[in-house]
Order: structure tokens, then C-alpha cells, then sequence
């Protein structure tokens, strides 16, 4: 299985209405807010992928494996996650 980390370069800052997620090293960035928010907070407590799962099918969105993989595969592929396989 697959899990996510975030690579030192990487900072964020969450305000009321939405997190900042910035690469330092190559300028990448994302403005996160509502679900993308939330599921980037869930990942810097280091939660695994099962509980992320967990997590966002308890919040009944349409698909909530593919929404969740798909954005790990982004923000992976933009540098903003590192990929751990364990």
C-alpha cells in the first residue's frame, strides 16, 4: 500500500477559510479549502490511508476512494506529497 508524507520543502499555513500549501523548493502551490482542506489537515496528523478512507466516506461524498485518490495523486505528482511505499 501506498502512503503519503509531506517532504520538509513543503509549508502550509490554514486560515478560517482556507489552507496554503507551498513548495519552497520548486513554487508549486495549492489554495485548499471545504474537502481539500480538511482531507490536507487529516494527512499532517499522519493518518493512514484506511483511516483517511474512514474518514472521508463518513462524509458521504459521491466516490470517496476515487476523490481521495485522486487527489493524493495530485498533490503527490505536484510535489506537494512524497510517496511511501510500504
Amino acid at each position: 500500500m501506498t502512503t503519503y508524507t509531506c517532504p520538509p520543502r513543503v509549508k502550509w499555513v490554514i486560515d478560517a477559510h482556507q489552507t496554503i500549501v507551498v513548495n519552497e523548493q520548486s513554487g508549486e502551490f495549492a489554495v485548499l479549502s471545504d474537502v481539500d482542506a480538511t482531507l490536507w489537515h487529516w494527512l499532517t496528523l499522519n493518518y493512514s490511508y484506511d483511516k483517511l478512507l474512514t474518514f472521508i466516506t463518513a462524509l458521504e461524498l459521491p466516490h470517496p476512494e476515487q476523490l481521495l485518490q485522486s487527489t493524493l495523486q495530485n498533490w503527490a505528482s505536484s510535489g506537494l506529497l512524497m510517496e511511501r511505499k510500504a
